[in-house]
């Protein structure tokens, strides 16, 4: 497995083994908007949050006997965490109404995709996908529709894949051979854009999806890999990941799936994205010696300043609850424990 792939379940893996430290802190912010960390006790790691209201959320990852987590956030603050015995981990979540969401995956066994439905904070009976290796990202049409569709990985690493979910339960997947691994997903209207890495393994790329069927992909020639997408309007979004040199981040700007403006980001690699309609949105990530998370607010494609979150190794995705806010998961320094970042836009 690669990229966000690589590092969220290699993570899950190993560091229940590390043991686990409870830390509370704030994070550095040169810009003076205050990020409030809140770790989880219980859980290595945690990967992604998706809200069912504005202030009720789920986040979900891995907790510390190596299985899957999803813990209810309710106005920021974790409560109690559950297993999923069938997870090796989760890495993507996402809310199809008020009290329903659906969680993505990997296996215990690390070969097959899973499906997790998840009602009023509680998770469902797990669900596998032999058509994965695992499934990474996951969005659902706007409400009040209640399809969804995850991205992930084909077995064998060499292609990218889709599956449809109506009412948490997968149909049909669907192979998509112009990327080898689709690393998210994000459906503001009719139509989803997924991310991810070309076949050649060398340029981003994005995927158009209408009614769960792919279209004409495109290549970011500016960017190596690109891993997080998020959209602030019905064909307004933008996408972030590692450049070409593999030394920075990036941040593509989309009009209906095609690519256009680029910036670069120099202070680390940005390889998430949460926006809300009509807002601005979020990047998350890591800064460029690995050792703390990263957040930039991106206002018109541009990143701004970076916010260093001390005590947090790596942010992973988030979701933003209104215009001004959002709840990101991540990971404690050494990966010791998963923990949710609630900070302003």
């Amino acid at each position: 497995m690669v990229s966000s792939l690589k590092r969220t379940i290699g993570a899950a893996r190993t560091c229940a083994a590390v043991g686990v430290v409870l830390i509370i802190f704030a994070s550095a912010d040169p810009v003076g908007a205050a990020a409030t960390v809140h770790p989880i006790s219980g859980t290595s790691i945690d990967t992604a949050v998706g809200c069912a209201t504005n202030t009720t959320c789920v986040a979900v990852g891995a907790t510390s006997a190596h299985r899957g987590a999803v813990t209810v956030v309710t106005n920021g603050l974790p409560g109690a965490t559950k297993s999923v015995t069938a997870a090796l981990t989760l890495v993507g979540v996402a809310c199809f109404s008020a009290t329903r969401c659906v969680a993505v995956g990997q296996s215990t066994s690390a070969t097959q995709g899973i499906i997790v439905p998840i009602t009023n904070g509680t998770p469902g009976v797990a669900q596998h996908v032999s058509a994965a290796q695992a499934l990474v990202g996951v969005a659902c049409a706007p409400r009040p529709s209640t399809t969804c569709y995850a991205v992930g990985q084909a077995p064998g690493s060499t292609q990218g894949v889709e599956v449809p979910i109506h009412n948490g339960v997968p149909s049909t997947p669907h192979l998509v051979s112009s990327a080898v691994e689709l690393d998210a997903i994000a459906c503001p209207g009719n139509t989803c854009w997924a991310v991810g890495l070309s076949s050649s393994s060398t340029q981003g790329i994005i995927v158009p999806f209408a009614n769960g069927v792919a279209g004409t992909s495109k290549r970011v020639a500016a960017a190596f890999r690109l891993t997080g997408i998020g959209c602030a309007g019905s064909t307004s979004c933008y996408a972030d990941g590692q450049s070409s040199s593999r030394t920075q981040g990036i941040v593509v700007t989309l009009k209906a799936g095609v690519p256009g403006a680029t910036h670069h980001y120099s202070a680390g690699t940005l390889a998430h994205m949460a926006c809300l309609t009509g807002g601005s949105c979020l990047a998350s990530g890591f800064n460029s010696s690995f050792t703390q998370g990263l957040l930039a607010t991106v206002t018109g494609g541009i990143p701004g300043a970076p916010r260093h979150v001390s005590g947090a190794q790596d942010l992973f995705s988030g979701t933003c609850t209104t215009a001004t806010t959002c709840v990101v998961a991540g990971a404690a320094s050494n990966f010791t424990q998963g923990l949710i970042v609630d900070t302003p836009v």
